[in-house]
């Protein structure tokens, strides 16, 4: 109860006995020196929980920080991953994009085996360049040609012309979107071409459009039996006509090998309703080509043309890679666009063969084209 003061030296002990006074100060200088550790003891247990639970707070809010970057870099990283994606996609038709994007299995399981991050498209690593050619049966090839362009750009400002082709082309990608038979293959100049019937999706190209609703080829329905065989004759025609040039001459300096190609055959129905697709594109172009005002203040009028036939499709370089048709049908096609009439839709015989249903005017005279001779040839009413 007295403290420090009520501590008595212990009876018995020699030194107590003979020395009370001495043996009380050391009882009480041992006494405080106990208490006193006893307190720093205490002070320093208070002292290093304070520090851990500091640290532990400090580590807390690393992991969180952690925590949140890993998962934004993540999100990052798939956002980057999808935006490759779509716009392979944009650029390539979809077979081809997903063979763009393929790794080997290899690369795949070290890529699994190395991080838990999704990884962005490895550029380096895709196939561009090294897709295998596809060949492709009865594709109907469009061009279009702005009449006058050449003089219109010398009165105009680049800026103006070059606002007057995004507005049309971006009008005739439009008509593209709504209909899965059409594929635009590039612009060059005031130059636009379109193929359809490449084949590259997995539904049928008769079915719909990309918006779910009808497709223009399935308006097409007095196709008869005998018209098809017609259709067909000229296609083994020319098909022999091709193997045949082919085997005189050497196919060595050719970029692609048609053995290793893959055929992509479309059944006669579906060739026809490419077909249709392609005039119809062709009819909306230069209806809405006719309706849009040129930089110098002319109406704009464009040529039309289109060719079916056989072609070869890959892609090209790496570099700023691109997807390209190769073949005759596409000489041809370019053909019947640079003899066609302004503001008319040509075709060829072949062409012509698939859609013989629409409104045609046969031109009197053969058209002489470069490369092929004369040839008979249609103009759309």
């Amino acid at each position: 109860e007295g403290g420090i003061q009520a501590v008595k030296p212990v009876t018995g002990v020699p030194f107590c006995d003979a020395y009370p006074d001495q043996c009380e100060i050391m009882a009480k200088i041992l006494s405080v020196f106990f208490l006193s550790l006893l307190l720093l003891f205490f002070l320093a247990l208070v002292l290093m929980s304070s520090l851990e639970d500091t640290a532990n707070r400090r580590i807390f809010v690393q992991l969180k920080v952690v925590h949140a970057l890993t998962k934004n870099l993540v999100n990052n990283t798939a956002q980057q991953h999808r935006l490759q994606k779509d716009l392979l996609h944009a650029v390539f038709p979809k077979k081809i994009a997903w063979e763009l994007t393929q790794l080997s299995e290899e690369q795949q399981q070290q890529r699994v085996g190395t991080t838990a991050l999704p990884s962005p498209l490895d550029l380096d690593h895709c196939m561009i360049g090294r897709t295998r050619a596809d060949f492709h049966r009865s594709v109907t090839i469009v061009f279009t040609d702005i009449v006058g362009f050449t003089s219109m750009s010398q009165m105009s400002s680049s800026h103006h012309v070059m606002e007057f082709l995004h507005e049309l082309f971006t009008t005739f990608d439009g008509f593209v979107e709504e209909d899965k038979n059409l594929w635009k293959v590039e612009t060059i100049g005031d130059a636009f071409m379109l193929a359809s019937g490449l084949n590259h999706d997995v539904a049928s190209p008769m079915t719909s459009r990309r918006d779910g609703s009808e497709s223009l080829s399935d308006n097409l329905r007095a196709l008869t039996m005998q018209e098809l065989r017609v259709s067909q004759m000229l296609n083994d025609q020319q098909s022999r006509h091709k193997n045949k040039a082919r085997k005189d001459k050497s196919g060595n300096d050719l970029y692609f090998s048609l053995q290793d190609a893959e055929i992509i055959a479309p059944e006669e129905e579906t060739s026809s309703g490419y077909a249709y697709s392609a005039i119809i594109f062709g009819k909306m172009a230069l209806k809405a080509a006719s309706e849009m005002i040129m930089p110098n203040g002319e109406r704009c009028e464009i040529r039309a043309g289109a060719h079916t036939g056989d072609v070869v499709s890959g892609v090209i370089g790496k570099v700023m890679p691109r997807y390209c048709l190769f073949g005759d049908t596409v000489n041809t096609a370019s053909r019947m666009e640079s003899t066609s009439v302004p503001g008319r839709l040509q075709v060829s015989e072949r062409c012509h063969a698939f859609v013989p249903s629409l409104q045609w005017e046969e031109r009197q005279n053969l058209v002489e084209v470069k490369g092929k001779g004369m040839m008979k040839t249609y103009l759309l009413v």
